[in-house]
């Protein structure tokens, strides 16, 4: 995250550290977006699976993840509202099933989620996106 600054750098660390991934090698992707509006930081964290070649290119390898959702939370200095999702709200909603942790961290609005996939509108979009290696 070349450009984000160092807090929020240190902020999807620490989320990343409380994420472990079971069953398979899985990577996390981070989207980061500031809201112009409110200056809402929205960090959005997420898995993708393993990118095989050949033949098993076609297989769906569904990553496995297990959260410490309370050490996601102490990630924030203040939490405001946590939820669990278990499914997405309608066929638009590319968020799907995730971890939503709200709150601030020094002095900075934050929206956090962790999801269990990549949103598909992330391949649509050229906004500042980076992998951590888990």
């Amino acid at each position: 995250m070349p450009h984000a600054p160092q807090w929020l750098q240190e902020l999807v660390n620490d989320v990343a550290a409380s994420t472990d991934s079971l069953l398979n090698e899985v990577e996390l992707g981070c989207h980061i977006f500031q809201n112009a509006d409110t200056a809402e930081w929205e960090v959005t964290l997420f898995a993708e699976g393993p990118d095989w070649g050949g033949r098993l290119s076609t297989a769906s390898f569904s990553p496995v993840l297990s959260i410490d959702v309370l050490a996601v939370a102490q990630t924030l200095d203040r939490v405001t509202n946590c939820r669990w999702q278990t499914a997405g709200l309608s066929s638009d909603d590319d968020l799907g099933p995730h971890l939503s942790v709200e709150g601030d961290r020094c002095g900075h609005a934050v929206w956090l989620r962790v999801l269990s996939r990549k949103p598909a509108t992330l391949n649509e979009t050229t906004s500042e996106f980076s992998f951590l290696q888990n």
